[in-house]
């Protein structure tokens, strides 16, 4: 069992990005409480332990992997609002608003090795490239031997971000399946990709998503 860490906020870039967000997480629609099935399917094969959901958002998947048994628990999101949320609703966790600087190393404050789930739920997607790229890089480092990586891209085939109103001015990145695989495949091992398209009642535009799984590139030197 990993001893549980005691976090503190790391300053936050991005302020028109960010913004977007701040205001999103104040909505009342923007409270998701259930979580996503295509997550709840691939959890029941991994044995609980320690968790980060990192983009936690209102903090629905917090909510999932406690009641599952993993910890010690830790969510992040570059949202202020999104995180006060998350503080209030789960004490049995610890959170923290990260930095993603233009120019310098983004650096969690956790040991190498140390997490054996690590959740990237609707999140790489809306940030620009080399964010991304950075993002991997410090999950695998934070991941340990035979630990899992579970997330979303948004897929090319998605045509209801941009009508969205609500989130005018955010980021956003949109991938190919070969896209997907070759971007986790790059950072980590055993990737697994899925697809899902869902059109909201009353709508005619798809929110479309890859759903990947991957493990540890170190695993398999283990």
């Amino acid at each position: 069992m990993r001893n549980k860490l005691h976090l503190q906020d790391v300053r936050i870039s991005s302020e028109a990005n960010n913004a977007v967000w701040n205001t999103h997480y104040k909505r009342e629609k923007a409270a998701q409480e259930y979580p996503d099935e295509n997550l709840v399917r691939l959890l029941k094969h991994t044995e609980p332990g320690s968790a980060l959901d990192f983009g936690c958002g209102s903090g629905r998947h917090i909510r999932l992997l406690s009641e599952l048994g993993f910890g010690p628990l830790y969510g992040a999101d570059l949202s202020q609002e999104s995180i006060q949320i998350c503080r209030k609703k789960f004490p049995e966790a610890e959170f923290l608003i990260p930095d993603l600087p233009d120019d310098a190393g983004f650096i969690l404050p956790f040991p190498d090795l140390y997490f054996d789930l690590i959740v990237l739920w609707g999140v790489l997607h809306y940030n620009n490239a080399e964010s991304v790229l950075r993002i991997l890089d410090e999950m695998r480092r934070i991941l340990c031997p035979g630990g899992s990586i579970m997330g979303t891209l948004r897929a090319r085939s998605d045509t209801h971000f941009a009508e969205n109103s609500d989130m005018q001015g955010a980021r956003i990145q949109y991938f190919s399946r070969e896209e997907a695989g070759e971007l986790i495949g790059s950072f980590f091992s055993e990737t697994s990709l899925g697809y899902i398209e869902r059109i909201p009642v009353g709508d005619t535009k798809s929110i479309s998503h890859w759903i990947f799984q991957a493990k540890s590139e170190s695993s398999a030197r283990h």
